[in-house]
């Protein structure tokens, strides 16, 4: 139903928005990632398609681009600074283990003279 409704209207973001939710739902990182960028492209300041956006590159293991989403989020709407208090404090831990992660492979690289 929601894909009829979209090839009828295809400027309404806010169904690429559910679209990519359902996306996420079943682990589609990647398509959801697709959906949210055709909303954002037909509404720029949909902040609802940033906030998902940003789990869309927490599940493709883009934390850095999700923090980025979710401040532009907070930018666009500021009184979602608290209920995305949680979202943005494990995008900032995925971006620490993300970082020890390429440390750790930078040593081992690194020949032993």
């Amino acid at each position: 139903v929601l894909n009829e409704l979209l090839e009828r209207y295809p400027g309404w973001s806010n169904g690429y928005v559910l679209r990519a939710r359902l996306h996420l739902r079943n682990g589609e990182g990647l398509e959801a990632r697709r959906q949210t960028l055709i909303a954002l492209a037909i509404e720029e300041e949909n902040f609802e398609a940033m906030v998902v956006l940003s789990q869309a590159y927490l599940l493709i293991n883009s934390p850095e681009q999700s923090y980025l989403c979710l401040q532009q989020a907070v930018r666009l709407n500021p009184r979602l600074r608290h209920s995305l208090q949680e979202d943005i404090k494990e995008a900032l831990k995925s971006i620490d283990l993300e970082r020890a992660r390429r440390r750790r492979d930078k040593r081992r690289e690194v020949p032993v003279a």
